[in-house]
């Protein structure tokens, strides 16, 4: 997927990203999104020689890739609520479009979005979170609460001892040995973080916002 078009098209609303720790929050590490990039390049004739690869071949010229004569056509879920996967959403399909796949938008409202996702009864589906601490990926990866269904019990072993580290440069370094063994089977791929703008007044200092819906209070001062 090309991150910097999707980017594009949302004019601001969202950036691209390549980790699951993304540099608003603790234990960010550059290094996960620089070894993202390098085991999964932006290469669009890459994606189409691996699809020829296993099968996948356009035989009739129409623009998708067919095998057995089933053509490739897969059903993309978004939050119909969402206004970044709502923008994003069509980019995506056009990116799919370009390697020889049908990708057909379904909108759903969220708590649809999350049972089927939870049910595993799914192609695609954008999901996210929001939470300042790495520890939040235990929720996506693990027995019971992962979106993807996808959480080997090597992984939760990791996380597990991940959350318990109090040293922040052994928390970073545990993080990114937890995203890259992630990437290597990429049942999920980081994509975009939304851009969150808050504004306050010159002399509230010491503001923290940690999700779209969480201000941390306890360092504010009034400066006049």
């Amino acid at each position: 997927m090309d991150r910097d078009q999707l980017a594009l098209a949302l004019e601001g609303a969202a950036r691209a990203e390549h980790a699951f720790v993304t540099e608003a929050m603790i234990a960010y590490s550059p290094d996960a999104g620089a070894a993202m990039q390098a085991m999964y390049p932006t290469d669009a004739d890459a994606a189409r020689a691996a699809l020829a690869a296993a099968g996948w071949v356009d035989s009739n010229g129409d623009g998708t890739v067919d095998k057995d004569g089933s053509e490739l056509s897969v059903e993309l879920l978004i939050d119909s609520g969402s206004a970044v996967e709502t923008g994003a959403a069509p980019v995506l399909q056009a990116q799919l479009r370009a390697v020889g796949v049908d990708a057909r938008i379904s909108m759903v409202d969220a708590t649809t979005l999350a049972d089927t996702m939870d049910a595993g009864n799914f192609d695609f589906g954008l999901s996210g979170y929001s939470w300042a601490d790495p520890d939040i990926l235990t929720y996506r990866f693990t027995e019971g609460a992962s979106p993807s269904q996808y959480a080997p019990a090597t992984l939760a072993e990791a996380l597990d001892a991940a959350r318990g580290i109090a040293d922040p440069a052994d928390r970073t370094q545990a993080y990114l040995a937890i995203q890259t063994s992630i990437m290597e089977d990429a049942p999920v791929v980081p994509l975009l973080s939304e851009v969150l703008l808050v504004g306050a007044r010159s002399w509230v200092q010491g503001l923290k916002v940690v999700a779209p819906d969480r201000l941390i209070l306890n360092d504010v001062m009034i400066v006049e």
